[in-house]
């Protein structure tokens, strides 16, 4: 179902042909990767089957992170879910005051860089290299802003009704190396790459060329995860 509503029009754009114009979904790809580790962990007998559909469905349409993640676990979000819980006023207090600290990154942050982005990205010919490259950082800056602000709200959210969610961002930006850097970036989707397409691969324990190939693989499948364009499959 991903398949086809994300990549059908795209290819068939690339290939001359009209498109069919699908209506995608909000947040599609989250719930899809959240139901997929729900199946594949049940096939590998991590934990049984929920017979009550009402209450799969409210892992899998759990409102706060339907649009942008994290992508939860079922073994540790449907617990929650299905526990009683009373109102407690400081996480109720903390929750409120992390919705407001992304909606400052949001708004504040993302949103005040994004026209210098657009203006240098959609006319780079009309600046030199010193703008293109404070573009560039700015580019990086509104993306970080934009997404970890809305995880930030979408935690906050989550906090409030006193249900804890996995962090989606660790500071990334005060990493060390490449590989610290895309452990702390949009964490909940680098687990579930690596526990279900990396280390099913094989991982990194079968040699170093086995272990690019592997790399390989899940690089092309992220980028075909992010959208159906040639600029992410490269």
């Amino acid at each position: 179902v991903l398949a086809l509503l994300k990549y059908t029009s795209p290819l068939l754009k690339a290939s001359g042909r009209p498109a069919l114009n699908l209506i995608l979904p909000l947040g599609i790809s989250f719930y899809t990767f959240q139901s997929m580790g729900y199946l594949i962990d049940v096939y590998n007998g991590k934990y049984a089957p929920e017979k009550n559909p009402a209450k799969f469905a409210l892992f899998v349409s759990f409102f706060p992170q339907l649009i942008q993640g994290p992508i939860a676990r079922y073994d540790q979000l449907a617990p929650q879910l299905l526990a009683p819980n009373r109102f407690d006023a400081d996480t109720f207090k903390s929750g409120a005051l992390l919705i407001l600290w992304g909606f400052f990154k949001k708004k504040v942050i993302a949103d005040r860089a994004l026209p210098l982005v657009a203006e240098v990205f959609g006319h780079q010919g009309a600046y030199g290299g010193a703008v293109i490259v404070i573009a560039v950082l700015f580019y990086s800056l509104q993306q970080y802003a934009d997404f970890s602000g809305g995880i930030d709200m979408v935690l906050g959210l989550s906090r409030m009704l006193g249900l804890p969610m996995s962090e989606n961002f660790n500071t990334p930006y005060f990493s060390q190396s490449v590989q610290e850097f895309w452990n702390r970036w949009h964490i909940t989707l680098g687990a579930w790459f690596r526990e279900y397409l990396y280390i099913p691969l094989g991982g990194n324990r079968k040699g170093t060329l086995r272990t690019i190939v592997n790399l390989a693989v899940v690089w092309l499948f992220t980028g075909l995860w992010q959208g159906g364009g040639g600029n992410y499959l490269l």
